[in-house]
C-alpha cells in the first residue's frame, strides 16, 4: 500500500490489511454454528498475541499442529455459570487435545480477576484482550439474527473452536443458542 506510506506506518498498514481480511472472513463466519462440520475448514482464525494471569502467553499460532483452542469471550459476572461449567469439564477438554483461553470482553479490576482466576484452571487473558475481542467481534454474525453488526448489539458471551490447523470450526453465541456447548 505505497499510497499510505506517508500517513501510516508499516505496522498500521498491516493492521488495516488484517482488518479488511477479518471483516470479509467475519461475513463468511455467519455460516458457523455450534456443531463442527467434518472436513469443512472454511474460515481462518484471526491470529493474536496474548499474556495471561498464569504467566502463559504467546500467539495463537503457537498451538498450530499441536492443540485445538476453545476461545471463550466472556463478560463478568454474567458468564460465571459457564466458566464454572468449563472448569468442571477442563480435564476432559484437555484430554481432547484442546486448550481453553478465556478472554474478558471488558477490562477487569484486580478483585474481579482474582475471583475468576482463583478457581479457573485455564489461562485468563490479561494483556491483548481488547484486540482479541475486537477481532473476534467481527465474527459474531449468525444466520438466525442477520444484523448482529447493528449499532447497540452487544453479545455477552461467545465461544469459538479453532482446530490445530488454525481454522475456526464452530462458534457458539449464548444469547441465541442457549447455554451449554
Amino acid at each position: 500500500m505505497p499510497g499510505f506510506a506517508a500517513t501510516l506506518s508499516e505496522e498500521e498498514r498491516w493492521d488495516l490489511v488484517n482488518y479488511l481480511h477479518a471483516l470479509s472472513r467475519g461475513f463468511d463466519a455467519r455460516l458457523l454454528g455450534s456443531m463442527i462440520v467434518p472436513e469443512n475448514p472454511a474460515v481462518a482464525s484471526p491470529v493474536f498475541a496474548y499474556s495471561a494471569q498464569d504467566g502463559s502467553g504467546g500467539n495463537l499460532k503457537d498451538f498450530r499442529l499441536q492443540k485445538n483452542v476453545l476461545l471463550v469471550l466472556f463478560s463478568w459476572p454474567q458468564s460465571q455459570q459457564r466458566l464454572n461449567q468449563l472448569k468442571a469439564a477442563y480435564d476432559e477438554i484437555r484430554a481432547l487435545n484442546t486448550e481453553i483461553l478465556a478472554v474478558p470482553i471488558r477490562s477487569l479490576d484486580e478483585q474481579e480477576l482474582l475471583k475468576i482466576t482463583d478457581t479457573a484452571p485455564f489461562p485468563v487473558v490479561t494483556e491483548g484482550w481488547s484486540e482479541i475481542k475486537n477481532s473476534y467481534w467481527l465474527y459474531r454474525r449468525v444466520r438466525t439474527v442477520p444484523d448482529l453488526m447493528g449499532k447497540g448489539m452487544f453479545l455477552g458471551h461467545m465461544e469459538f473452536i479453532t482446530d490445530r490447523f488454525g481454522y475456526l470450526r464452530a462458534r457458539w453465541v449464548a444469547q441465541f443458542e442457549g447455554y451449554g456447548w
